[in-house]
């Protein structure tokens, strides 16, 4: 189908200049981002986007669409001794990155780069001091299937992290921040980041300088990357599943040092699942996450260490609820209703359904 748009009973095709075709075999859809006045109802700009991936990455004035691709691969057949013929397969994905700048008149599109390897989601990308930050997993692995029935699966996988300037050049790469048969996940503090490798270690290096990407250093104790919050002076917190499968609420300081802990129950299981239903701010001393049947609120001081300071309890399970604090109340929306929450003394002040 050739794009178009259908404004005031009219249909016009969208010029070339305001195209870009992905080169991406693995989905042929297409997404039109339109640029409008909401006071006068004018479209100012336009831009139709082929193979769009299934996410993207939102920043200050800037969206980057990424989609993944096969690099390179082959496959073979072979005999073997003792378990007869083999096919061989082996497969290299990248990702192409690109990028598009906008403001309130023009939506432009401002470079694209390749990485190779895999992108697992839009928390891969940070943009910090101007420059961009792209963690991805350099995935390598090479799969036989014997005639006897029997195979093996070789596995490779490391992180790394590219830093790329405005126009989407590289200004240096960070590699093998992990380096197992997992997955791993990443967090950005800053000028830093952190890296866990299929949750059971977690390593932390600085990206300030991408002439000197060379310290890594390997943490005290695995950190759940991608649940990292900042609780402002007093550090960070995480969340992670414990051994026995129990959902552990960590403080850090700044240095991702442990330096306290909180063991919940079964009924917090949802938790990990609903990241983005997770925050903190450091000044309320407030630890806020979704449950199975409630969004709960912790506080953290030296004396009392971890403490409740009340449950908003839901109509639905919270597996979709967020919630945000701003001068002393804290907003909690769920399906189909909304809670305003005093925090001095935990009154409701308001529930709104819709």
């Amino acid at each position: 189908d050739i794009p178009g748009l259908y404004n005031d009973g009219q249909w016009a095709a969208v010029s070339a200049d305001r195209m870009l075709l992905l080169p991406d075999s693995l989905n042929d859809h297409w997404t039109l981002m339109s640029i409008y006045d909401l006071n006068d109802g004018i479209r100012s700009d336009d831009a139709a986007i082929y193979g769009t991936g299934d996410d993207v990455y939102v920043g200050e004035g800037e969206m980057l669409f990424y989609s993944p691709r096969i690099a390179s691969g082959y496959s073979r057949g072979y005999d073997t001794t003792d378990r007869g013929t083999a096919q061989e397969y082996a497969a290299l994905v990248c990702t192409d990155i690109y990028r598009y700048v906008f403001n309130t008149a023009s939506l432009q599109f401002a470079g694209i780069t390749t990485v190779n390897g895999l992108i697992g989601d839009a928390g891969c990308f940070d943009r910090y001091n101007g420059v961009l930050r792209c963690a991805y997993m350099v995935d390598q692995r090479r799969k036989n299937d014997f005639s006897d029935g029997s195979g093996s699966v070789e596995r490779t996988t490391r992180c790394d992290i590219c830093l790329l300037d405005e126009n989407m050049q590289p200004l240096g790469v960070i590699s093998d921040l992990a380096d197992a048969s997992g997955d791993c996940w990443i967090g950005y503090l800053g000028s830093k980041a952190v890296v866990t490798q299929d949750g059971t270690s977690s390593c932390m290096t600085d990206l300030s300088d991408p002439n000197d990407l060379t310290e890594i250093r390997q943490l005290s104790a695995p950190v759940m990357a991608q649940a990292i919050r900042s609780m402002g002076e007093s550090g960070y917190t995480a969340f992670y599943r414990s051994l026995d499968s129990k959902l552990t609420l960590s403080l850090y300081d700044t240095q991702m040092e442990p330096l306290s802990e909180r063991t919940f129950g079964s009924d917090h299981s949802s938790t990990l699942e609903n990241q983005m239903g997770y925050f903190t701010e450091g000044n309320g001393e407030i630890i806020a996450f979704s449950a199975d049947d409630s969004y709960c609120v912790y506080g953290y001081s030296d004396e009392k260490g971890f403490y409740l300071r009340g449950d908003v309890f839901l109509n639905d399970w919270a597996w979709n609820a967020r919630g945000f604090y701003k001068d002393g109340i804290l907003y909690v929306a769920d399906t189909g209703e909304v809670f305003l929450y005093d925090l001095t003394d935990f009154s409701c002040l308001n529930h709104i359904r819709f």
